[in-house]
């Protein structure tokens, strides 16, 4: 979705995993439910019941398939919008 949205989708990515998923999500309980890898931590946990047991609280299965419906929702539509848009110049 990011190589249709922007030029420098790689740096966008890299800050978005630097950022987002290193930092803030660690320090700052608002935004577990946006990070990713909360989200494979909460699966990891509920998957593995007995097994798997992690220190920090992971976010609620609820929030993980609320927030991922909605972000696959998103992003969906969002592509074929931009997809629909999007010529392709023809070779003479």
């Amino acid at each position: 979705m990011l190589g249709l949205t922007l030029r420098r989708s790689l740096v966008v990515g890299l800050v978005y995993v630097i950022g987002l998923e290193i930092v803030l999500s660690r320090s700052i309980a608002g935004l577990r439910s946006l990070s990713v890898r909360e989200f494979a931590l909460s699966i990891t946990e509920a998957v593995g019941k007995a097994a798997v047991q992690f220190t920090d609280p992971v976010v609620a299965m609820t929030t993980v398939w609320t927030m991922g419906t909605i972000i696959l929702v998103g992003s969906i539509v969002y592509s074929m919008r931009r997809l629909a848009r999007y010529e392709v110049a023809e070779r003479l």
